[in-house]
């Protein structure tokens, strides 16, 4: 998160999410109980929905730090997925 790259990125999957989220949300397609809505929405998505897509993206981001640098495909190619499971086993205990 200290990186600009992160925040410089972050919009547009902000904005997707908006987008996506309205589309579910204004059409009905997906409803929410209004006693399990923190009380704002922001273009039909309720702000608990953006501040989940947030902690996903963040987490996802922060295993992919952290399987790097254990090592994990530092330099990925095709047909290399393998090593993550090499990881596991010796590290399995």
């Amino acid at each position: 998160m200290r990186r600009v790259v992160f925040w410089a990125t972050y919009p547009i999957i902000f904005g997707f999410q908006l987008i996506s989220n309205g589309i579910l949300t204004g059409r009905n397609i997906v409803r929410y109980d209004p006693d399990a809505i923190i009380g704002w929405r922001l273009v039909h998505a309720p702000v608990e929905d953006l501040l989940f897509g947030f902690a996903l993206v963040l987490s996802t981001l922060s295993l992919w730090v952290t399987l790097g640098r254990r090592g994990i495909q530092r330099h990925p190619a095709a047909g290399e997925g393998r090593s993550l499971w090499k990881w596991i086993r010796r590290n399995d205990g």
